[in-house]
């Protein structure tokens, strides 16, 4: 083969390999503009499937059928998944009840909370809003809107709570007690505060006695796990100060 000939040779290589680079980068560069957001999540989620689960891996049907996640995984869109990590930060938005089932006897106050600040305390049960009779959730939900007020029955008639309305507040989990002070975390800024008292849930503690309450374990602070005991904003942390 002549010189001249080897050049055409090469150079007619090198076209047909650049022609189809153009084409594959183009394909792909395409495939990924025009698909649906819809596609782009799917794609996302095989993705991450095939990165980092220990399954044996199928076909996409067998992926469909059988399920792409195992039972303790769950898929969260960007803001469902802020969402979530906030709230495990302790952040809610809420006036800060739980009832009893469909009932409205009070379940649960949470600590540091506006109905707590109020001084609504678990047991009553809620029977009117802004003054107009209620006797369950759906009635509650319906009428509990703006600013409103609470008449509430611990057994011997209406306590009135005036100026209510949910709003965000950082949840705290512990308050500890001894014979005589309530230790508990409240604030914008979550600060450990004291008050005299004389008993706790009716009961008076002897003198060499330390009550702890603990709500629930929450409060996620920084990413490495051991630094949640130093940090006032999480249970550990608010437990750890209370021992």
């Amino acid at each position: 083969m002549s010189k001249k000939a080897k050049y055409w040779l090469i150079g007619g290589l090198i076209s047909v390999i650049l022609l189809f680079s153009a084409f594959a980068g183009g394909f792909f560069t395409g495939r990924n503009y025009y698909l649906t957001e819809e596609m782009k999540t799917a794609k996302f989620i095989f993705d991450a499937y095939h990165k980092y689960y220990y399954f044996e891996q199928g076909d996409l049907p067998h992926e469909l059928v059988n399920g792409i996640m195992d039972e303790y995984s769950e898929y969260y869109t960007k803001e469902e998944h802020e969402l979530i990590t906030k709230s495990a930060q302790g952040y809610r938005k809420a006036l800060g009840v739980a009832f009893l089932g469909n009932s409205l006897k009070i379940a649960k106050v949470l600590y540091n909370s506006p109905a707590e600040n109020a001084g609504i305390k678990e047991g009553g049960t809620i029977t009117k809003v802004n003054g107009q009779s209620v006797s369950t959730y759906q009635q509650f939900k319906e009428k509990a809107t703006g600013v409103f007020s609470l008449s509430v029955d611990y057994g011997e008639g209406d306590i009135v709570y005036n100026g209510l309305q949910p709003q965000e507040f950082k949840e705290t989990y512990v308050k500890y007690y001894d014979s005589q002070t309530e230790y508990y975390f409240s604030g914008e800024n979550i600060q450990l505060n004291s008050k005299s008292i004389t008993s706790v849930n009716g009961q008076v503690l002897p003198s060499d006695t330390l009550y702890i309450k603990y709500s629930s374990f929450n409060g996620i602070g920084s990413g490495n796990v051991a630094n949640w005991e130093s940090d006032i904003n999480t249970s550990c942390g608010q437990f750890a100060i209370a021992m």
